[in-house]
């Protein structure tokens, strides 16, 4: 189950259907963000936060743009590292 749940995590899905509770526990670990995901989620919401409110709506980071749609998927993975 651990090992098919980071496959999965790592094709972009954001869960699992489980059939039994000893399932929950290592899915659960799977899904968790990584230290470094949490870490790089920070880093980029403070520097669109900063842009945006020098009335910017997208903002350079590591050669990508990030912009509000980006910033909801970000706030989920910090949401997703504090459950």
């Amino acid at each position: 189950v651990r090992r098919r749940a980071k496959r999965s995590k790592a094709l972009g899905f954001q869960g699992m259907l489980l059939i039994h509770p000893e399932q929950i526990g290592p899915v659960r670990d799977a899904y968790r963000p990584s230290a470094r995901e949490v870490e790089s989620a920070r880093r980029i919401i403070g520097l669109y936060d900063d842009a945006y409110r020098r009335g910017m709506g997208a903002v350079r980071v590591d050669d990508q743009m990030i912009d509000a749609a980006n910033i909801v998927a970000y706030r989920r993975v910090l949401h997703d590292a504090e459950t």
